[in-house]
């Protein structure tokens, strides 16, 4: 009897094999946690940190955002990292082409990003009957160059972390709701931001460690932006026009929207 051995036969079995020994491993190691709804994509009590960007101007000034409001700065190089900390409740993270929105305990939180200048905005809304007290922490703007700008999985998942060796000659001065940052080792620079904080400290490491205070139904808002010099015009005005042109863009269609998988 003649054995007949088809050797292409067994390379695409093999092939077959392995690739579906591939896909299952990378299932078992990223799980899905991110559902379509509508044109977004939602989260609730995620866990994963600065997986979302949202893109600014052509400069590649951008913010990652997490499955939480805390937030890693792309100046490019690291900007810092700004994190809000909600009352206790379940955190749905909702991402819609062009923003980021959290909501946990009766606070809302939108993240937008402005795409003429670099400009990171947030609008933080107490829908409580109670007024809200919301820490706000910011620090680390260490100008450190990445190895692939951060990128999510090439670079260290921790990269935009609050490191100590990340606040090493970072100068604070706060004047009012504004804080300017000097930084850097070759060449200092300043990052601004605007805060209105019912109190604040400048920690040891150095870092900012500040407090909101929301009325019932009131709004308040934050602001980033790589200069000393805050823009004339309100941040209230800003975060609407910025909020209007997102409103104008194409809608996503809702098949482009993965059920299963991570989605960055």
């Amino acid at each position: 009897m003649k054995l007949t051995i088809n050797f292409k036969q067994i390379l695409t079995s093999a092939i077959l094999l392995a690739a579906t020994g591939y896909v299952a491993a990378r299932s078992e190691m990223r799980p899905s946690h991110y559902v379509a709804d509508g044109n977004s994509a939602i989260t609730v009590n995620g866990q994963a940190k600065f997986n979302r960007a949202l893109y600014g101007a052509h400069s590649g000034f951008r913010i990652d955002c997490s499955d939480t409001p805390e937030f890693g700065i792309y100046l490019p190089r690291m900007g810092g990292n700004l994190c809000l900390t909600l009352p206790e409740g379940k955190c749905t993270a909702r991402y819609t082409p062009g923003r980021m929105d959290y909501e946990q305990g009766g606070v809302k939180v939108e993240a937008q990003v402005m795409r003429s200048e670099d400009m990171a905005l947030w609008a933080i809304t107490n829908t409580t009957n109670k007024t809200a007290s919301i820490p706000v922490r910011f620090g680390g703007v260490a100008d450190k160059k990445f190895y692939r700008e951060g990128d999510l999985g090439v670079d260290d998942p921790t990269c935009f972390d609050l490191k100590p060796e990340y606040c090493t000659g970072n100068v604070y001065t706060v004047k009012g709701d504004k804080i300017n940052i000097e930084y850097g080792k070759k060449q200092r620079s300043t990052l601004t931001l605007v805060i209105p904080a019912k109190s604040y400290k400048i920690t040891d490491l150095p870092s900012y460690e500040g407090t909101l205070s929301i009325k019932p139904g009131k709004k308040v808002y934050l602001a980033l932006f790589p200069a000393s010099d805050a823009p004339k015009a309100s941040l209230e005005s800003l975060f609407k026009k910025r909020k209007t042109n997102v409103n104008n863009w194409p809608q996503a269609s809702h098949s482009r929207l993965p059920t299963n998988g991570s989605i960055r």
